[in-house]
């Protein structure tokens, strides 16, 4: 399994800023949990790909991380807003 965290890493090494913007500490990766909130509803996104502080635990998700949850975020709703389920639900 350390193999598979070593890829990752690899993969998104170039979009490490490097410090830390709130405490000028040296990052890490790892992956993350993140909630969202949209319209009273929460949405647990797990094993986000992130650069956390080792001082002082601030978490910084690179930009085209982002941009992907918003996109799934976005496919998500529409789903639940036009009455399908989501493609978790019809394979459960």
């Amino acid at each position: 399994m350390a193999i598979d965290k070593d890829a990752k890493e690899e993969q998104y090494s170039e979009l490490n800023p490097g410090f830390c913007n709130a405490c000028g500490g040296k990052l890490f990766f790892d992956k993350v949990s993140l909630d969202h909130y949209e319209d009273e509803k929460l949405y647990v996104i797990e094993d986000v790909p992130a650069f956390i502080c080792e001082d002082c635990g601030e978490i910084w998700i690179p930009k085209p991380v982002i941009e992907e949850l918003e996109k799934m975020i976005a496919v998500y709703i529409e789903k639940e807003m036009s009455g399908k389920p989501p493609k978790e639900q019809l394979n459960g």
